[in-house]
């Protein structure tokens, strides 16, 4: 008589993540109309579904609501974050998760979300206990899943929310950071009421690091040719080669020598790095020749381009990052569609700079047309092209199935979100890898 066997799981298969529900009054997947009453299903740290809360409640077999006032959209991504928060801490943050004050599935405490709950007034913080960050996409490219980022080590001062926002609580302490190039000068520490999820800058110091997923771009500033084949060429090779590639990806061109530019630019297409100029310190023309320019390269610009310049860069399908103070130009780029992102140069966030830009458009008749949109979007959507992060599985800067669940949630509503956004709506909470710092 044979033995019996007992029907279970096969041994070593783990168990699916559990599916969270993130809902709003009103959900913007950038991508896509505005939905009331919408929800972002996800599960890691991807996103399953966005749709109709109702929808998205009977659809998956949710472990738990996160309910959110005001409005929900992808998380903002600063493309040129160079300067530094005064209430930045001062130490990379680790991975060693708190195991106090959070609440996990099962163990909810009053006055925050539970499973089929909607939380209709109840916006505590929550914790899915996750503790860590999803597996990121494969590349050179991939964003975000590399070292999650808590709160400041000790000794530091932590970030204050605005008004009104719920209560952040840390899920990591300590510090860490070793190797090659680790931090992004000047990136560390990101205010939660910014709602940055996303930030890219020039590769400094190691142990600078943010609080959230960061892009680095590895500096050349060799003055001329003999400096670069002597030495410079070897340091970016080695440095390309040991850097965390879901930190660094790509090369900060500083240098002004056209061979050396070159060059550059057949390096980044060998090893598959993205390209980062500074369109105020270098001469388009000079950059076109070289190769420099393309899809794989974004440029960061103060100054007014003339009609040529802007042009070449719409042929090139090079993006543009806006940075402090926005060029005179900056309606002009979005209305001949040239692709705009934004940078905030440490000073303030990707928004405030669209609010600037939105200051430069009211003395103009008529008003260019959609604009409002176009900001916002170039605040997420435009970041994540300028980055080369917009498109595939665990793309960023909108919301939809096999995205990265990097959200924002600002105090913003009413029949025109997407101007309530840009008149100075506190941002209430982020989500980065389906995890609440």
């Amino acid at each position: 008589m044979p033995f019996a066997t007992r029907a279970g799981p096969f041994l070593g298969r783990r168990a699916p993540a559990p599916v969270v529900i993130h809902s709003a009054p009103l959900v913007l997947p950038i991508r896509g109309e505005p939905l009331r009453d919408g929800a972002v299903a996800v599960r890691g740290d991807r996103v399953l579904r966005v749709g109709p809360r109702a929808e998205l409640l009977g659809l998956f077999a949710v472990t738990r609501e996160r309910r959110w006032p005001g409005t929900l959209l992808p998380g903002l991504i600063d493309t040129y974050a160079t300067g530094r928060h005064p209430d930045a801490p001062g130490s990379r943050p680790s991975h060693a998760p708190s195991s106090a004050g959070h609440d996990s599935p099962g163990h909810d405490s009053p006055g925050h979300d539970s499973p089929g709950h909607d939380g209709a007034g109840q916006y505590g913080p929550g914790h899915d206990g996750a503790g860590q960050y999803g597996t990121p996409p494969a590349g050179p490219r991939t964003t975000s899943g590399g070292t999650p980022h808590g709160t400041s080590g000790p000794g530091t001062r932590s970030p204050q929310p605005p008004r009104g926002a719920p209560e952040f609580r840390s899920t990591t302490s300590g510090a860490s950071g070793d190797g090659v190039f680790s931090g992004l000068s000047g990136t560390a520490g990101v205010v939660p009421g910014f709602g940055v999820t996303t930030r890219a800058g020039v590769v400094g110091e190691p142990g600078e690091a943010g609080r959230v997923p960061d892009f680095g771009y590895v500096p050349v500033t060799s003055p001329g040719v003999d400096e670069w084949d002597e030495r410079d060429r070897d340091l970016l090779i080695t440095a390309i080669r040991e850097v965390e590639r879901p930190s660094v990806i790509g090369v900060a061109v500083h240098s002004r020598d056209l061979q050396v530019l070159e060059d550059v630019a057949v390096l980044a297409r060998t090893f598959g790095l993205r390209l980062l100029v500074d369109l105020d310190a270098h001469s388009l023309a000079a950059l076109d020749e070289a190769g420099i320019l393309g899809a794989h390269c974004h440029a960061t610009c103060s100054r007014s381009l003339d009609p040529g310049e802007r042009k070449l860069l719409r042929l090139r399908h090079t993006a543009v990052a806006l940075r402090p103070p926005p060029p005179d130009d900056a309606l002009t780029l979005l209305e001949e569609g040239n692709l705009v992102a934004l940078g905030s140069g440490g000073i303030g966030d990707p928004l405030a700079q669209a609010r600037t830009v939105l200051a430069q458009a009211r003395g103009r008749t008529p008003r260019p047309r959609g604009l409002d949109r176009k900001l916002v979007e170039a605040a997420t959507l435009g970041g994540a092209r300028a980055l080369g992060l917009a498109e595939g599985a665990g793309r960023i800067g909108t919301l939809g199935p096999g995205s990265r669940a990097d959200l924002a949630v600002f105090a913003a509503g009413g029949r025109y979100p997407y101007a309530s956004l840009l008149d100075d709506a506190p941002c209430l909470g982020i989500v980065i890898g389906g995890i609440e710092p």
